[in-house]
């Protein structure tokens, strides 16, 4: 044993006497490792706070640079007939050439000369409404909804590519709008209206509303749909049957006037209704037919012909004010009510 042990074991005496007994403890390795934990500590967080500043900049950086969701736009020839610009609500309408609308980054809408369409929808919700025309459709799929909406009915699809085109009847003057044909080129679509409803895979085609199967005899027929009650406008279909007093009509499409009541008029559209001819308003309050009105609109509506009536509901019936077809290009006016 050297100087240097003895003396450390006199001062390890004189501290045992001093307490009692009791060698004090060795804290050597406690403070050791205490200080290696906040050096830990420090350069943890100092880590810490430097990835959160660069998951800072990251994201501020992929927010701008990211594109914003695409406006629609319209190339080729076509009339803005409403809206400030080409945007939603306005509406286009094509002449001797064709158009492209693009939407959302995700569809396509190729309208044909000679078509008129609404731009609608919402970011990956769009949707356009075909008035009058056709149009062909492509959208890619997975990144959001598309609808064509009609007067006749919707086609909605997720991703495919397909044709729509309103089937007109020019030679009157009420809606254009009476059905809808649909040909689906890849995908599915599903065509809704009032009519019902119809699924169509790639390769299929369908024009909506199917007209019924036979010729409804004037004692089939309904005299006032619920959803006619009320109604004031022009109805577009064939009169399957005629005589003095009315004819039984087949509504192709409906066109309610600005005093219409009705609560569902399209409820109309591919049903039959028996309808009366009337002439002058009595002091009663109601309509009376008379013999010569009856013979001249029993004329124009010939059994079997299209046409377009304006009529109104009155006590419990409809009734005929004026009639117009297509192939003789007649007229008959009431009291002009």
């Amino acid at each position: 044993m050297n100087i240097n042990d003895h003396e450390d074991r006199l001062l390890d005496v004189l501290l045992e006497e001093e307490l009692g007994g009791v060698p004090p403890p060795d804290l050597t390795k406690q403070i050791l490792a205490g200080a290696g934990r906040r050096q830990r500590v420090v350069r943890l967080s100092a880590a810490g706070l430097a990835l959160a500043a660069t998951v800072a900049v990251a994201a501020t950086f992929w927010l701008l640079a990211a594109p914003r969701y695409p406006a629609p736009a319209v190339t080729g020839n076509y009339q803005l007939l409403s809206g400030q610009g080409v945007g939603r609500g306005a509406t286009l309408r094509t002449t001797e050439g064709p158009a492209t609308v693009r939407m959302g980054g995700y569809c396509q809408v190729d309208v044909a000369p000679q078509s008129t369409v609404r731009l609608e929808g919402s970011a990956r919700s769009e949707a356009v409404y075909l008035e009058r025309g056709q149009i062909t459709c492509e959208v890619e799929r997975s990144r959001g909804t598309f609808v064509v909406r009609t007067a006749v009915g919707n086609v909605e699809v997720t991703g495919t590519q397909f044709e729509a085109q309103v089937l007109e009847d020019a030679a009157f003057a009420g809606p254009p709008a009476t059905r809808l044909r649909v040909r689906v080129t890849e995908g599915d679509v599903v065509v809704r209206g009032l009519w019902g409803e119809y699924a169509l895979g790639s390769g299929q085609e369908k024009i909506v509303p199917e007209p019924t199967s036979a010729a409804t005899t004037q004692g089939e027929a309904e005299t006032m749909p619920d959803g006619l009650r009320g109604f004031r406008g022009w109805l577009t279909g064939t009169v399957l049957a005629a005589d003095e007093s009315g004819c039984t009509f087949r509504v192709r499409s409906v066109r309610p006037g600005d005093r219409s009541g009705a609560a569902a008029p399209d409820s109309a559209i591919g049903r039959d209704i028996r309808l009366l001819i009337i002439a002058f308003h009595g002091k009663d309050g109601r309509y009376h037919p008379s013999p010569e009105v009856q013979k001249a609109v029993a004329a124009i509506l010939a059994k079997g012909g299209d046409a377009t009536v304006e009529v109104f509901a009155d006590s419990g019936n409809l009734l005929i004010q004026n009639a117009r077809t297509p192939v003789a290009g007649q007229q008959l006016k009431g009291d002009g009510r």
